[in-house]
């Protein structure tokens, strides 16, 4: 598989993390378990939290799906040393193309249907954040979208 794109190679180690690393679930995810009662809990969705916190099962299941679909996109056989995981990154880890992008949300309109709109989720990123984005922030979205 060639490297990554000209295009984005420039960007390709901005540096910045992801929207989910920021979020802060990524360095608590292995602790997590807030009390219910606790309105303060930090559930690491913030960005798209719909009023309740998602379930570990949710988010374990969509996770499961999100790797099929990129081990569908990207082929198995690149993938053998790698795990994906919710810190895993698009670009720095997985170097996705933009035709990677393009299958990938046509497989999440296949699975999801209309629940979970990619495309229009990334028209509302700067590129910097796009190219930042990591498979933990698809997640957060995806659970969003679908509810917990």
């Amino acid at each position: 598989m060639p490297g990554p794109s000209p295009i984005a190679e420039p960007w390709a180690h901005a540096g910045s993390r992801s929207a989910y690393a920021r979020s802060g679930f990524a360095d608590d995810r292995d602790d997590y378990d807030p009390d219910p009662g606790d309105e303060t809990a930090d559930d690491g969705f913030d960005e798209f939290d719909a009023g309740e916190t998602p379930s570990a099962d949710h988010v374990a299941d969509v996770l499961e799906v999100v790797q099929d679909m990129l081990v569908d996109v990207i082929g198995p056989e690149y993938l053998i040393d790698l795990t994906i995981g919710l810190d895993t990154a698009f670009d720095e880890d997985l170097e996705l193309e933009s035709l990677e992008f393009v299958a990938l949300a046509e497989r999440l309109l296949q699975h999801y249907g209309g629940q979970v709109d990619f495309v229009a989720w990334l028209a509302t990123m700067e590129l910097d954040e796009i190219i930042a984005l990591g498979v933990g922030d698809l997640v957060a979205f995806i659970v969003a979208s679908t509810g917990a």
